[in-house]
């Protein structure tokens, strides 16, 4: 008797510890899907460059009406579930820390801490590093007759002209690529051929890529962000310096600003720039942030806001200054303010190509085009 009431203890207690696991199980599953409809705790952000899948609406009762509609339901749940961007973040984290492997394919780890983009939709990047990218034939043609008929048109319209090229991150500092990309490094790049056909046409080409890998001797600050994919404030200066010499040449009574007029900040901190944010590691890592600070109030007052914008518009206080305006792209967002210094009108707008309805309308009297490397063919397409 004694041994069947201990028999029967033992197979009560298992039954509820196999019950309790079963609606521990269940309850798993399902507190996503309450989390997804009822927030029941607060989640951090979803930092993804793209557009995330919609609650479907069931329009039709019908049998092809139903089955697109739990097509795009399920796409849904793919891009809504509750702890979603948790536990991608997670993820992110343990593949970056504790393997030393990149979550994303956009996003390479280098050496002491740098990351490189690589997306295979924005533009091209490590395959133009490897000079894998080159254009054709066809393409260097077109580029050509494009390029003279907008010379034709400045010229025509008394307009200076100004090409200017930003280079790619990995053109700069080579050095912390991985070795197995670094020793992969092409002979001819986009950017040389492209070179080569400004240099043909007589067009003002300011390629930074040499003042850029002669400024790395000269400070013993980066000129990049380590984590992101773009130059920093001192990188953006030395550009805008350039830029400004060579306008000089055609208007030599223009202000340019020189680095005596700032103080350089390094403090290293956890930032939010671009390779961090797409790999999903975003404040984990810190960085120097390079800043330059004015030693006498600038005259503009843009804040970091207003270069994101896709249409900016500056005053200058000298009149007489020539008006300038610019197609360009985020890169030229780091000197901005230094740009509207320096003419009566500064106009910034945000795209590759020229846009003759703009020049009709503003009528400048410089224009200047400006593309980050990884963008060589999208200025003339």
């Amino acid at each position: 008797m004694n041994i069947n009431r201990s028999y029967l203890h033992n197979y009560s207690f298992i039954h509820v510890v196999k019950g309790l696991i079963v609606l521990l199980f269940l309850l798993n599953l399902s507190f996503p899907l309450f989390q997804m409809y009822f927030k029941i705790f607060h989640e951090i952000p979803n930092f993804e460059q793209r557009t995330l899948a919609p609650r479907p609406i069931l329009s039709e009762i019908t049998l092809p009406g139903i089955s697109t509609y739990m097509i795009r339901y399920t796409d849904f749940l793919k891009d809504n579930f509750g702890f979603r961007n948790e536990l991608i973040r997670l993820n992110s984290l343990i593949s970056f820390h504790l393997f030393k492997t990149s979550p994303v394919q956009q996003v390479v780890i280098g050496e002491k801490g740098w990351l490189y983009y690589n997306s295979g939709t924005d533009g091209v990047n490590l395959p133009d590093y490897y000079g894998q990218a080159r254009f054709n034939s066809h393409e260097l043609e077109s580029m050509k007759i494009y390029f003279s008929k907008v010379k034709n048109t400045f010229t025509n319209y008394g307009i200076y002209f100004l090409v200017v090229l930003a280079p790619n991150k990995q053109t700069i500092y080579p050095e912390f690529l991985p070795a197995n990309i670094r020793n992969m490094r092409g002979r001819i790049t986009r950017a040389d051929q492209m070179a080569q056909i400004f240099r043909d046409l007589n067009i003002e080409f300011l390629d930074l890529r040499s003042p850029l890998l002669d400024a790395k001797k000269d400070f013993s600050f980066e000129l990049y962000h380590k984590l992101g994919t773009h130059w920093n404030q001192l990188g953006g200066f030395i550009a805008y310096q350039k830029i400004m010499e060579n306008i000089q040449k055609k208007y030599p009574a223009v202000r340019k600003l020189s680095i005596g007029e700032f103080q350089i900040l390094n403090e290293k901190n956890s930032t939010d720039a671009g390779c961090a944010v797409f790999a999903g590691i975003r404040g984990t890592i810190p960085e120097n942030n390079i800043e330059l600070h004015p030693i006498s109030a600038l005259n503009n007052h843009l804040s970091a806001e207003d270069y994101k914008q896709k249409y900016i518009e500056c005053k200058g206080n000298d009149i007489n200054a020539p008006k300038i305006l610019f197609f360009r792209d985020s890169y030229l967002s780091a000197m901005v303010r230094y740009l509207a210094e320096s003419f009566s009108q500064s106009i910034f707008i945000w795209q590759r190509k020229i846009d003759f309805g703009y020049i009709e309308k503003e009528k400048p009297d410089i224009v200047i085009l400006q593309f980050a490397e990884r963008y060589s063919g999208y200025v003339y397409f």
